[in-house]
C-alpha cells in the first residue's frame, strides 16, 4: 500500500484549517466522544499515576490505532 504522500493529489483528502482553533493553536482540533464510566475512571486514575495529560494519551492512542489500521486509498 502506498504512503499517503505517494497517492496522487486528486485522490487525497483536501487539507483545511480547523473551524475553531483550540486556544489559538492551528495545529490542534477539538474532538468529543463518549466512553463508559468505568473506563473513564480507570483512565483518570492511570493519567494521574503516570502524570500524563488526557490530550496526550488520546493523541497516542489515535496514532497507535491509525498505525495498525492505515487508510486504504
Amino acid at each position: 500500500m502506498p504512503a499517503y504522500e505517494e497517492v496522487s493529489e486528486e485522490r487525497q483528502l483536501p487539507s483545511r484549517k480547523p473551524k475553531a482553533p483550540v486556544a489559538g493553536l492551528t495545529d490542534e482540533v477539538a474532538i468529543t466522544t463518549t466512553i463508559p464510566t468505568p473506563l473513564r475512571r480507570k483512565l483518570t486514575l492511570a493519567l494521574a499515576i503516570h502524570e500524563v495529560k488526557l490530550k496526550d494519551a488520546v493523541a497516542q492512542a489515535i496514532e497507535a490505532w491509525v498505525e495498525k489500521h492505515p487508510p486504504r486509498l
